[in-house]
């Protein structure tokens, strides 16, 4: 039996619903909406362990980096803390994860794109 949203946890106020089907001894699974499956489903990705890790790590280390040595001259002007870490991941990891992105499509395709690094580039229903 199908059922597009069901309750499945009730506390006193709320009640959370899931999507999904329920067997036939009431059990519920999980299925995702048909908008929402994954487009490169069985695709090969040819990115080495080492390099995904240096992906992974490396913008939080720029990210102390800047942080040290921003922090000290903003704060004593009186500006606050956060402002300096914000500034820090402006500075350092958005150019950073945009580079990469860059690097990686150029690797993947012979010219800086973005073109099958990023997915799921459709358009959102409104």
């Amino acid at each position: 039996m199908y059922c597009s949203a069901f309750p499945v946890l009730r506390l006193p106020g709320h009640t959370f619903f899931v999507l999904g089907r329920m067997s036939a001894d009431g059990r519920v699974g999980l299925e995702a909406p048909d908008h929402a499956k994954a487009a490169d489903r069985g695709s090969r990705e040819d990115l080495s362990f080492w390099l995904a890790e240096i992906f992974h790590l490396l913008p939080g280390a720029l990210l102390m980096g800047g942080v040290l040595v921003l922090a000290p001259s903003l704060t004593e002007r009186g500006v606050p803390y956060e402002i300096a870490h914000i500034a820090s991941a402006l500075l350092t990891m958005v150019p950073f994860m945009f580079g990469a992105m860059f690097l990686y499509g150029r690797i993947r395709h012979g010219h800086l794109t973005l073109r099958g690094v990023v997915r799921f580039r459709r358009h959102m229903p409104l």
